[in-house]
């Protein structure tokens, strides 16, 4: 299907929104600022830095169009091709503690904030990439592998917003709510549906150090009070330590050509961060 935007720009709004949600300041004390990178074609990048406080992955879906069909209502609903074998290598190599959780960040066009009049800026409007968090949503890629399971024979799953399908009886009889995302298999079943959250939402979480467990590669310094993600979440949702053997680790498995190119974000410890422990607990 048509991409309504690119993919390499909806990565770069990604990696912009990162840089943008730690230059500012956060508990009265600044937050430093963050550094993105992605696969480098035969050139390793350097793998670690104690300048860094986290260091987490991201998959930045482009939005596509698809054809009129009976259970979606909207013409411009948008929808995600999620690359199966790519979300199947990820996740498990994060069930084998290789690498953290990768976030999945799906975009919404209908949802970029309004300029003047109520009306949509046009994609060159700075305004579109600058508040990107404001209109895409994030989701795990281990909640998107339960989503989506793991059809071999498929190489790819369609992804919709639950509010975009016609109403129908949703899994656990939960209500549709902003940022549901659904996967329909075929037009007979009904759609499994999982829960979002909005990206700048996360953004702001992991300035604060209270990201889910799981999402990122934590400096020893970082308070360790953690919280769980949803609702019976925490096996195999723990945090892994941000050392120089996890993050070589964790390169060997993302500069495979099976992971594509994910986007790599490290967080870097501001001059007196009020997160920073004195010393690494014993």
């Amino acid at each position: 299907m048509p991409q309504i935007v690119p993919e390499p720009t909806v990565q770069m709004w990604a990696a912009l929104s990162i840089v943008r949600a730690f230059g500012g300041r956060a508990g009265g004390g600044p937050v430093g600022t963050a550094a993105v990178f992605t696969r480098a074609h035969r050139r390793r990048l350097p793998v670690w830095s104690d300048a860094l406080r986290q260091w987490f992955v991201v998959v930045a879906v482009a939005p596509e169009t698809a054809a009129a069909a009976k259970s979606v209502a909207d013409p411009d609903a948008p929808c995600y091709r999620i690359d199966r074998r790519q979300l199947e290598y990820l996740a498990d190599a994060y069930d084998d503690r290789s690498h953290p959780d990768v976030v999945y960040v799906l975009p919404d066009p209908r949802e970029r904030p309004a300029v003047r009049d109520g009306a949509q800026p046009p994609w060159w409007h700075p305004s579109v990439g600058a508040r990107f968090g404001e209109w895409a949503y994030a989701i795990r890629g281990t909640d998107l592998r339960a989503l989506v399971g793991t059809n071999q024979t498929s190489a790819s799953a369609r992804l919709r917003w639950a509010k975009d399908l016609d109403p129908r009886p949703l899994r656990d009889d939960k209500s549709q709510e902003q940022g549901d995302v659904s996967y329909l298999p075929h037009p007979t079943v009904s759609p499994e549906t999982e829960g979002s959250q909005l990206w700048s939402d996360l953004l702001d979480e992991m300035r604060r150090g209270e990201e889910p467990m799981g999402l990122a590669l934590r400096s020893s310094r970082l308070p360790r009070e953690r919280r769980p993600f949803g609702d019976n979440r925490d096996r195999g949702h723990d945090d892994l330590g941000y050392t120089h053997d996890a993050v070589v680790a964790a390169r060997e498995v993302l500069d495979d050509k099976r992971a594509r190119s994910p986007l790599h974000a490290g967080i870097i410890w501001g001059p007196n961060d009020p997160l920073r422990r004195s010393e690494s607990p014993r």
